[in-house]
């Protein structure tokens, strides 16, 4: 099902926040339908489904020392482990 512009809208800022709580940065981010597109350091750009960038996002919420770690990671490094953790679910 394709999300609406109001719809993508809210899901970008809830995943930007998120993201941001867990320390990491984009460039940018923009809801593409049931893809996201990040940007990391302005020079690489990083397209995955939502569903799994969310379900990181929710699985790294709940393991407060998690947080922490990946903090000191590369941008990259960061949104690839939230990927990772939101394909174990």
């Amino acid at each position: 099902m394709e999300k609406t512009d109001s719809e993508s809208e809210l899901l970008e800022k809830f995943i930007w926040k998120s993201l941001s709580e867990l320390g990491i940065s984009p460039s940018f981010l923009v809801v593409e339908g049931m893809e996201v597109r990040i940007g990391i350091d302005w020079k690489k750009e990083i397209r995955l489904p939502v569903r799994t960038l969310c379900d990181g996002i929710s699985e790294l919420s709940i393991e407060p020392d998690q947080k922490i770690l990946i903090r000191d990671w590369s941008p990259e490094v960061q949104i690839s482990y939230v990927v990772w953790k939101g394909r174990r679910t």
